[in-house]
């Protein structure tokens, strides 16, 4: 599980380098920009990266040498992250990051620690969501790992599909199927062949791409 408690109070004193660090282990595929900005979508707002934002925040995170901690605040200020969440109490924030990332609620000290750093203002909830993400591990690190492939795949398959991802009631869309992958991996793959099966491309687009690869 996440680093709940006494293990959350340590992970918290992490230095930026420390984070860093860490931000690149959670990488399965090494120091891709892409994929760890995957993982911020995933944390922040419970769906894969459009192709838009991910090409602009890898570009961004690349500038900052692959420190993800320097483009947190200006990620999370989005207006999207403020629009969904922004009406939710601190104790609702911290059990939607967990239920966001994990698909459960947070143990009992995870629950008072965070809340208390909430609370206090020593942390924002932009640091304590990437704090929990980095702190993933055992079954929690894998449904984050499942997530941020199964992200990959959709993002890499939008070319064969009529879906237009923009515009935030595409995002809800996008968010309740993330919402299905857990830590059955060929589980969260079907979920979206299955949402690509109902969305096809249309035959000038599928043509294209078949042009595309030809090339």
């Amino acid at each position: 599980y996440a680093r709940d408690g006494i293990e959350g109070r340590a992970f918290a004193a992490l230095t930026d380098k420390d984070r860093k660090d860490l931000s690149a282990a959670l990488d399965t595929g090494g120091a891709a920009y892409e994929t760890v900005i995957q993982q911020a979508y995933i944390a922040y707002y419970g769906r894969a990266a459009d192709p838009a934002g991910l090409t602009y925040w890898a570009g961004q995170l690349s500038s900052s040498e692959g420190d993800l901690g320097a483009i947190i605040s200006p990620f999370a200020g989005a207006p999207e992250f403020t629009e969904r969440y922004g009406s939710l109490s601190n104790a609702e924030l911290i059990e939607n990051t967990y239920q966001q990332m994990f698909g459960r609620m947070p143990g009992d000290e995870g629950r008072t620690y965070w809340l208390g750093e909430l609370d206090s203002g020593r942390k924002e909830l932009d640091t304590i969501t990437l704090d929990i993400l980095l702190g993933a591990q055992n079954q929690d690190l894998e449904i984050i790992n499942n997530k941020v492939e199964v992200g990959g795949y959709f993002t890499g398959s939008l070319s064969r599909s009529s879906f237009v991802y923009s515009g935030s009631d595409a995002a809800n869309q996008v968010k309740t199927l993330f919402d299905q992958v857990t830590s059955d991996l060929q589980a969260g793959f079907a979920v979206i062949d299955a949402f690509f099966a109902e969305n096809p491309a249309s035959e000038s687009a599928s043509a294209v791409a078949a042009m595309a690869q030809e090339a």
